[in-house]
Parts: C-alpha cells; structure tokens; sequence
C-alpha cells in the first residue's frame, strides 16, 4: 500500500501544480497567448475566453489536487475516497473538455489516464485501509 500511496501522491502533486500554473496563466492572459493558445480553440463552447475555464482548472484541478496529497501524506481519515473523487474529477474535467473543444490531443489523453489510475489506485487503497478496519 506504500507504494500506491507514493504514486497517489506524486501524480496529485504532479496535475496539481500543473492545473495551477496554466489555471494562473489562463485567468492572468484570458486571450490564451501566454500558452499558445487562441480563443478560437474554444470556439464552440460557451465561453468567450480562457478566465472561467482558468479559475475552474486553478480550483478543482490545482488546490484539490494538492489538497488531497497533503491529506494523503497525513494519511487523513478518508483520503483514499478523495483520491477517488480527485480522479473523478479530473476524468469529468477532461470528458467536458474534449466535448467542448470538440479534439482528443495527446495532454488530453494523459491527463485521463492519470484520472483512471487515481480512480483505481484510490479504490484499492481504499478496501485495503478497509481490510485492516476489520
């Protein structure tokens, strides 16, 4: 379980710093220039520019992240279904996105794959803290 922890934890600091930074630097340059990116990228979805979807990101995707690996190291009561919810999040994160961009890229692909894999790693963690409850 020690390991699953560490990689729980490394792929939470991991999305978590990421989603902060390019969360800012959508919310600082909501035209999307600081990253390589024009609004026209989002084109067909409801927004107009990149500072909602910014804040959004910077929130749920960078705090919680790193939110969830301080518990986690802590070994909170119940991180291993934050982990869970943490993972859910960013694969709804990813699923909205390529919905609304109407593009599956490489990031896209990643950043799915580390949500499915915080998803599994946390249910397993979470029915071995429960197997040792009982």
């Amino acid at each position: 379980m020690k390991i699953s922890r560490i990689i729980v934890i490394t792929l939470l600091v991991f999305t978590g710093l990421n989603a902060l930074i390019a969360g800012f630097l959508f919310m600082y340059d909501p035209s999307g220039d600081m990253m390589g990116l024009n609004t026209d990228y989002i084109g067909q979805s409801p927004f107009s520019n990149y500072f909602w979807p910014g804040l959004v990101l910077f929130m749920f995707n960078g705090l919680l992240n790193l939110f969830v690996a301080y518990w986690s190291i802590k070994k909170g009561r119940y991180y291993a279904m934050a982990v869970i919810i943490q993972g859910i999040v960013l694969m709804g994160w990813i699923l909205v996105q390529v919905i609304m961009v109407h593009e599956i890229n490489t990031l896209h692909t990643v950043m799915f794959s580390i949500g499915s894999i915080l998803f599994l790693l946390g249910v397993w963690i979470n029915k071995q803290i429960t197997s040792l409850l009982r």
